[in-house]
């Protein structure tokens, strides 16, 4: 057994262990950056934060609840109840607590995973790790692929399993929950769910506004290091507002730069890249542009740096890559995004529909009087779909995609899985709750797909921290609690940038990428490697190349057909095939 912290001779940027109980004494074995191994007392423990800095006191709260509470498992409970812990460190977190005394091991994520954590259990050992190569590499043989991944890939773009990864043998700790090894057995439990917060009744608009900026600033801040910042930004409230707030905080422009990717080349109608320029300028932050129509559809087979641990739906992911990676090489320590801004402020369409429906007149009387007064109109309640519904389509059954292999689909019930899958997207892990205004964002805040999404932004391997200061727990807990009046159209934040943002960016409309990326490279058989017709051969037991490939010529000549089928679900089977070419699976 080792007993000492974990050895500065690795080259490994992520972190992790592996312990291999089959001993009496079990080894254990570091790997990572031996800046974020801290220790004290009987336990050792091994840090990940997003936030540079954030290790020192995390590590003192740690040693704190270490001196009060004795058992180690209570003590995990107890350093994970609630949100406590985003009160010492950055939103997103992941660490491993080892205790050599007591042979019990505790790996802990955070409420959101906003940082991914791993592990595997074979042959009495246990491998933790924040990188799913790393664990894989440590595996005694090579793990077969997981089909109820793939099927959620290529129906949904992302596992719908939060526990899975493509290999079977290699799984997640899901957001909010803790890997506990006690006695021998591993079991993963939820430490944290996200509760509705009890809504404000009558607040004042200036007060929440005021109480807005400072939270909104404390999230940046949270996120952000001492050095230098860079902002990924688009043209978007979200984005900009980001980084306005940094600048606010560094006190002036000079350690904060901006950086966005232009799609404008490759779809003309794309106006992100000018709104970025215009609160750049206003911010008089440094601003760099990369040119997105110069990247293919799939980066080529033998680039390297644009390899995955997991298939990814990110189109042009090789853009993603450099974006991020460029930031790095700005000089950027921390790097933020605006991602969780059309989220947190998604609205309850059936709240005050419901409220009528439910007789509960004096409150929806008392709200929508509210309401009227803030905003000038009666915009944004739901009542025109209430009271003039659309005629329904169908019985609701999703579709199943038709260039998926018919054997397949039969013999795995995949018809069965979509149904289950598409039933969870509708209902949710959140309580149905429409009489609360905040129900539809938590729904969206705590749905799989954004653990596909920031497992992207490590896969890219910038070697710097990620933060999304939309997803800072004291944030959403706030923004839940207000009237619909005030997160409708994001009133809130635009009136919290009235001053620091130009009005083109703060009071400008939401706009979703202008153009299609599948439909234009697609026009452009030039601009991308498709996979070559061997790779199908690795793919041909779950997609059928014929009817993908047929699918892909209707996608380029009828606009109904591209309006019936995301371009999400027609890249998925190109980037499977993409990923298995490259080597992903070996």
């Amino acid at each position: 057994m080792r007993d000492e912290a974990p050895s500065s001779a690795t080259s490994d940027p992520m972190i992790g262990l592996s312990i291999d109980f089959r001993q009496e004494s079990p080894s254990i074995d570091w790997w990572g950056s031996p800046a974020r191994a801290v220790g004290a007392g009987g336990d050792r423990w091994q840090l990940d934060s997003v936030a540079p800095g954030a290790e020192k006191g995390v590590a003192g709260w740690l040693a704190r609840a270490r001196n009060d509470i004795a058992d180690p498992a209570t003590r995990v409970r107890a350093m994970t109840r609630g949100s406590g812990l985003s009160d010492h460190a950055a939103p997103g977190f992941a660490f491993a607590i080892w205790n050599p005394a007591q042979r019990t091991l505790h790996a802990v994520r955070d409420g959101f995973g906003l940082r991914p954590l791993y592990y595997a259990v074979i042959d009495g050992q246990c491998i933790v790790g924040t990188s799913l190569d790393a664990v894989r590499a440590r595996l005694p043989a090579p793990s077969p692929l997981d089909e109820g991944w793939i099927a959620d890939f290529l129906l949904q773009s992302h596992a719908c399993d939060e526990h899975a990864t493509i290999f079977r043998e290699v799984r997640r700790v899901p957001p909010g929950h803790v890997l506990a090894w006690l006695d021998g057995r591993v079991r993963v439990h939820a430490y944290w769910r996200p509760d509705l917060p009890e809504p404000l009744r009558d607040p004042d608009p200036k007060d929440c506004v005021a109480r807005f900026r400072d939270l909104f600033d404390a999230a940046v801040a949270r996120c952000s290091g001492s050095g230098p910042t860079a902002i990924a930004m688009s043209g978007g409230l979200d984005s900009t507002s980001v980084a306005a707030s940094a600048v606010q905080r560094a006190g002036g422009p000079e350690r904060t730069q901006a950086h966005t990717v232009d799609w404008s080349k490759r779809l003309p109608d794309d106006p992100e890249a000018s709104h970025a320029a215009v609160a750049a300028r206003c911010l008089g932050i440094r601003h760099v542009v990369v040119d997105g129509g110069s990247y293919p559809l799939l980066p080529r087979g033998d680039d390297l740096g644009a390899r995955t641990s997991q298939p990814t739906a990110n189109p042009c992911w090789r853009a993603h890559v450099d974006h991020l990676q460029g930031m790095r090489d700005a000089g950027a320590l921390t790097i933020l995004t605006g991602v969780g801004g059309d989220a947190v402020f998604a609205t309850t369409p059936r709240y005050f529909p419901d409220l009528l429906r439910s007789g509960r007149w004096l409150r929806f009387t008392r709200e929508a009087m509210r309401h009227w007064r803030w905003t000038g109109s009666l915009g944004g309640m739901g009542l025109r779909g209430a009271l003039w519904p659309g005629r329904r389509r169908g019985d609701g059954t999703p579709a199943m995609p038709t260039w998926l292999n018919r054997g397949w689909v039969r013999d795995s019930r995949l018809l069965e899985r979509h149904r289950y899958i598409d039933g969870l997207a509708r209902i949710g892990a959140v309580p149905d709750s429409s009489s609360h205004p905040g129900t539809r964002a938590l729904r969206i805040l705590v749905h799989p797909q954004w653990t596909a999404q920031f497992e992207d932004y490590d896969e890219a391997r910038s070697g710097v921290p990620v933060g999304h200061p939309f997803f800072d727990w004291p944030l959403i807990e706030f923004l839940l609690s207000l009237p619909l009046a005030l997160r409708n159209d994001k009133r809130i934040l635009r009136e919290c940038q009235r001053g620091r943002l130009p009005d083109p960016v703060r009071l400008r409309a939401k706009q979703t990428l202008q153009g299609d990326l599948l439909h234009a490279h697609l026009l452009e058989a030039r601009a991308h490697p498709l996979p070559r017709e061997s790779v199908w051969g690795l793919v041909e037991s779950w997609i059928d190349r014929a009817a993908h490939g047929e699918a892909l010529g209707r996608y380029c000549r009828d606009a109904s057909f591209r309006a019936r089928h995301g371009a999400i679900a027609l890249f998925a089977p190109l980037a499977l095939a993409h990923w298995m070419d490259a080597g992903g699976s070996d």
